[in-house]
């Protein structure tokens, strides 16, 4: 269990001594007595600074290690949310670094089930998950007790920069821990000390009773009465520089340390404060922050400029509802005005069985932040970029078509030319998914049901029966990415060609219907039926001559998916394939 930081210059004043005991050795506080080890024999070296990493897949364990491998510390892998439970259960850890979607105990499950549990409930737990910009996802993070996510895929600096940060925190701890159990030892041999001195003065002071008709021996035993008592003295303020030796390193271990870290009371008022808190804040000497309301002075305003009131600050609310909180990309203020951007952290701290106050760790991000907006502004060069690209490809492709139909109207053979302008219908096809790649706002998706009313309406006109074939279209919302649109596009093309070449022979009027539906099994099926005069009789269409319903069964393969056809009247196909790409490709 990760222990709480109750070093006495953080907590508020008059919380500084060990709780007392009952006669049974059990502390009256209600501490647990697991946290204290035998006075009487030496403290115990520092258990190790563990890692525990929980993913079900054994590659992104792989990479974990491998980030983390240069830190130098144990590793512990888990593969499943029952296994991480369990091993959380058995051993203490400095920091779980969860992955969400796992099959049977998912991240956020894990989470919540750690917070029940006393001997764990304290372990700070990072999310790793693919789920970028979820809102709810991060809220029930939080609620479940995670103080940070990081979204799939990691940056390593990253991950090793928050990493490192919990370590120091773990170390920070276990330094704390060992020095309050050095204190306790310190203080219990007092309290021997006193009690066998004033044992033996009770001694020496019968002693000098029985000893009063020989003023001689009476002075002797006078004399080595005080000798003691100059020695119980000088005892006494040996131990007393012991404890201030132990505070002032427990001080400059924090000193040392490169976040800020803040000491607050009950009510919010300054009880420590470290030298990067002080630097971080422009301040030169604590005396200008310790015992003062820090709200008003370092939290007072939100990055969008309102006040930010006392009754919402997330540190104030940590202290009154006991639990921790982390939060990125709220402001803190100098001592001269200006502020910066912080990352911070706020940790209860137990005394007694109830709150103290909190420890608050933050560090300013500023440049992290001028790194995301440079990130951001080059993202918006490269979408330009790319929606150039998909206008060129574009106009390309339709350059093309033009001169394909041109040359087709200098041929005098009607069969060549029909074949010339399918060519057209084709490249128009290829064409027209750039184009909407272009004009969307997500340049890496379609929405196929706009494409495919584009692509009929422009089919029905090009053949000139837009005056007797009427159609209709039922689509979903589809998004599919360029590798999945473009063949399924090209499919479209070529059953709609067909229909519209051969269906209504012979007939004044026809009516074709495209149906496009998303499947909850993640299938899109795509439909297409004509109510013309139908396949010719025993015709196996697999074996058929025709390049389009052979290109219709190429590109179904491209797509993982399966062509079918349905009994009549009149004609109609059937495709089904997956919307995202297979694991396997």
């Amino acid at each position: 269990m990760k222990p709480s930081l109750t070093h006495p210059a953080i907590l508020a004043e008059g919380q500084t001594k060990s709780a007392p005991h009952d006669q049974n050795g059990d502390r009256r506080d209600g501490t647990d007595w697991l946290l204290e080890p035998s006075l009487a024999e030496p403290a115990a070296p520092p258990p190790p600074v563990k890692i525990l990493l929980v993913d079900d897949q054994e590659p992104n364990l792989r990479l974990l290690q491998a980030v983390l491998a240069d830190l130098g510390q144990p590793l512990v892998c888990a593969r499943s949310g029952e296994e991480a439970l369990r091993r959380l259960l058995e051993e203490e850890f400095a920091l779980v670094l969860l992955d969400v979607a796992m099959p049977g105990l998912d991240g956020i499950e894990v989470a919540r089930r750690l917070r029940e549990q006393a001997a764990a409930h304290l372990t700070p737990v990072i999310f790793i998950t693919g789920h970028a910009g979820d809102t709810d996802f991060v809220v029930r993070g939080y609620e479940a007790g995670g103080v940070d996510y990081l979204i799939k895929p990691v940056r390593p600096e990253v991950l090793r920069a928050k990493v490192k940060v919990f370590l120091q925190l773990a170390r920070a701890r276990q330094h704390l821990k060992r020095e309050i159990i050095e204190r306790r030892r310190a203080e219990a041999a007092l309290q021997e000390l006193n009690a066998g001195l004033e044992q033996r003065v009770a001694v020496r002071t019968a002693d000098l009773r029985a000893a009063n008709q020989a003023l001689g021996e009476a002075r002797l035993a006078s004399l080595n009465v005080m000798q003691e008592a100059i020695d119980a003295r000088q005892l006494v303020e040996q131990t007393n520089a012991a404890l201030r030796e132990s505070e002032e390193r427990v001080t400059a271990l924090l000193d040392s340390a490169a976040e800020g870290f803040l000491g607050l009371d009950a009510s919010g008022g300054c009880t420590f404060i470290n030298r990067s808190a002080l630097r971080l804040l422009g301040y030169e000497r604590p005396e200008e922050l310790l015992g003062r309301q820090l709200h008003p002075l370092i939290h007072h305003h939100r990055p969008d400029g309102t006040e930010y009131p006392a009754e919402q600050c997330k540190v104030l609310r940590s202290i009154q509802h006991e639990i921790g909180c982390h939060e990125d990309g709220e402001l803190f203020w100098r001592k001269d005005g200006s502020c910066f951007p912080v990352e911070y952290w706020s940790y209860p701290v137990q005394r007694a069985g109830r709150t103290a106050g909190t420890v608050v760790t933050f560090v300013d991000i500023a440049e992290r932040k001028r790194g995301e907006e440079r990130l951001r502004a080059s993202l918006r060069e490269k979408e330009t970029l790319l929606r150039e690209v998909h206008h060129r490809v574009k106009n390309n492709l339709q350059v093309i078509s033009s001169l394909v139909s041109l040359q087709a109207d200098g041929l005098a053979d009607a069969g060549l030319q029909a074949l010339f302008q399918e060519v057209c219908h084709r490249v128009r096809s290829m064409a027209l998914v750039h184009e909407k790649l272009y004009q969307s706002v997500d340049l890496a998706r379609v929405n196929f049901g706009d494409y495919a009313r584009e692509l009929m309406d422009y089919l029905v006109r090009s053949h000139g029966t837009a005056a007797r074939v009427t159609w209709r279209i039922e689509a979903d919302p589809v998004p599919l990415d360029i590798e999945k649109a473009t063949p399924c596009g090209l499919i479209l093309n070529e059953l709609a060609t067909n229909a519209l070449k051969h269906a209504f022979r012979g007939r004044d009027r026809g009516e074709i219907a495209v149906e496009l539906r998303h499947g909850s099994d993640g299938e899109v099926r795509l439909r297409l039926a004509d109510d013309g005069v139908g396949l010719p009789p025993g015709l196996d269409w697999r074996r058929a001559g025709s390049l389009g319903l052979r290109l219709v069964q190429l590109l179904a393969g491209q797509l993982n998916g399966k062509v079918e056809t349905g009994v009549g009247p009149g004609t109609e196909f059937r495709v089904s394939f997956p919307a995202e790409k297979n694991q396997t490709e």
